[in-house]
């Protein structure tokens, strides 16, 4: 039995310039072919998201980012100890470096699907890499060349593909474009060369036809519901701080390749200039993320460029560092005066350093 879930929160879709989810949120459903699909898919999304928000709590997100590494590892250590040591349902020693993260894996969770709900996550056909056949047609002859797609859905020849329509034809033609085109272009591509080239055609039969049409939906149907995942992870991040949630999704765009830009514009609200956001915005620039995107702060109502952020933290980072060459320098030089000075200037140096002491005592 198939049970129908809330609508989408809409409050997300709301807000000024939101990437257009809700459409495509939409889009991706209205894409499935049967009503069956249809409310599988909704109830899958909406189990994925609730999966996630249980593999990383807020309590772990905070401490993942927290610039307090020994807060951090009490709080994982604490996580682990509730999930393993106090479940009385687990009866064996768990490995130290097992972490409730790593154990709700993902590969744990879709196993544990239903087969309808698997079935979003391998299509059936791109793991056997199957041939398919592309006819050449000249007058009065032709061939066939074999390819296969492969689990990303590009296109590869058994040979090439160019050198074989030479070997039959007085006219050089190059067609090596067709080696590594994605399988959503390659029937466009072929429209298009049998258009520009009218004493010879590219073909592929109605069979292959069919079943690679079938192959790139099943591609789109995963890749269009992990995208939607992500989406309904931002969407319950309201439930709590922004910038938690958004980094959930930023999780979840990580392990699955999905954009990760996209959650960084919904991290920000009116505790933006907390340290654990600024460690995120680290993170997230260390992972290739965009320093130029436009961000939506919700206090304000307004868009503004992560790149302040990023220059001020830029900033800070090569302040510290050369505060740090300083201190060295100064440690070098005094370190060379000891081992050189007289009995009167090392009286002296102590002198100024508990003195320093003494300041720094003073002002806290």
């Amino acid at each position: 039995m198939i049970f129908k879930t809330k609508k989408i929160n809409s409050k997300i879709f709301e807000e000024k310039n939101n990437n257009n989810l809700e459409a495509k949120y939409n889009e991706y459903i209205n894409s499935l072919k049967s009503d069956f699909e249809k409310e599988t898919a909704k109830n899958l999304i909406e189990k994925m998201a609730i999966w996630y928000e249980l593999r990383y709590p807020d309590n772990i997100i905070e401490a993942f980012l927290s610039s307090d590494c020994r807060k951090a590892i009490n709080t994982i250590e604490e996580v682990n100890d509730t999930m393993f040591g106090e479940n009385q349902y687990f009866n064996y020693e768990v490995p130290d470096d097992l972490n409730w993260y790593d154990f709700y894996n993902a590969h744990t969770f879709i196993s544990s699907l239903p087969t309808h709900e698997q079935k979003f996550f391998k299509p059936k056909k791109q793991a056997r890499y199957m041939p398919y056949t592309l006819y050449v047609s000249f007058t009065g002859c032709g061939f066939g060349q074999n390819f296969y797609i492969d689990k990303k859905g590009y296109v590869h020849f058994y040979g090439n593909i160019s050198e074989s329509i030479n070997e039959f034809s007085d006219r050089k033609i190059d067609v090596e474009d067709l080696e590594g085109i994605h399988a959503k272009k390659l029937f466009n591509y072929i429209e298009e060369f049998n258009k520009n080239n009218k004493d010879i055609c590219i073909d592929i039969s109605d069979c292959d036809e069919e079943e690679i049409k079938d192959t790139i939906y099943e591609m789109d149907r995963k890749e269009g519901l992990l995208d939607c995942v992500m989406y309904k992870i931002l969407d319950r991040r309201y439930k709590g701080v922004s910038y938690i949630g958004a980094y959930r999704a930023f999780l979840f765009a990580k392990e699955f390749k999905r954009d990760i830009n996209i959650p960084m514009k919904y991290a920000f609200d009116d505790t933006y200039t907390n340290s654990e956001l600024i460690n995120f915005v680290k993170e997230f620039i260390n992972c290739g993320g965009r320093e130029d995107l436009n961000c939506y702060y919700r206090k304000s109502n307004k868009e503004f460029s992560i790149s302040k952020i990023v220059n001020g933290i830029k900033k800070h980072e090569e302040e510290k560092h050369l505060e740090e060459l300083r201190q060295r320098l100064a440690d070098a030089l005094i370190t060379k005066l000891e081992n050189t000075a007289t009995i009167e200037e090392k009286k002296a140096i102590s002198k100024i350093e508990k003195q320093k002491v003494k300041t720094r005592f003073e002002n806290k």
